[in-house]
């Protein structure tokens, strides 16, 4: 399959530098950078397709693994404050020291780190069938695939929370 050699995690980490260093240069065009880091990730699809066409490959209209991979990280990376604060916030709050907080930390942390920041892991762990030696399948971070009958571990690079259903049992809390 084409573009299997692709890493997802260099290559997130990599737009993330590269869209904080262009973010300083445009005079903070938060929009431009998102839409050219967009539009970089859609080139790179594209040649995808086309090289998965041209060589008779049965499954053209679909991403790679990595690719896939890739299209969470960087969308991820997209919606983050890194690339879309929030540019109501007033100018003496604590908001804008957060920003630059999460910026500096994208600059010097390991490229792992950076994907939870981009992609929170969430894990199941109300699961009684668990052993002390066994972890939990990670979950979809997707509204739909949560019950509200279960707990959940959420780990996003810079804190953990638990997120407790409202209908799980109070004696397994």
């Amino acid at each position: 399959m084409p573009f299997d050699h692709v890493d997802p995690t260099a290559l997130s980490l990599f737009y993330a530098r590269m869209g904080l260093n262009k973010v300083s240069l445009n005079a903070y065009n938060f929009p431009g950078v998102a839409s050219g880091i967009e539009m970089q990730f859609q080139t790179l699809c594209k040649a995808f397709f086309k090289y998965a066409a041209g060589h008779g490959n049965n499954e053209a209209g679909k991403l790679s693994d990595s690719l896939h991979y890739l299209a969470l990280y960087l969308y991820g990376l997209i919606k983050s404050a890194i690339l879309s604060p929030n540019m109501n916030a007033p100018l003496n709050s604590v908001y804008l020291d957060q920003i630059a907080d999460v910026k500096f930390k994208v600059n010097t942390m390991s490229p792992e780190e950076v994907l939870c920041m981009l992609h929170p892991q969430i894990y199941q762990v109300s699961n009684v069938q668990l052993t002390d030696g066994e972890f939990p399948n990670m979950e979809q971070p997707i509204r739909s695939s949560l019950s509200n009958s279960e707990v959940y571990l959420i780990f996003d690079s810079h804190f953990v929370y638990l997120f407790v259903g409202h209908q799980v049992d109070s004696f397994f809390v």
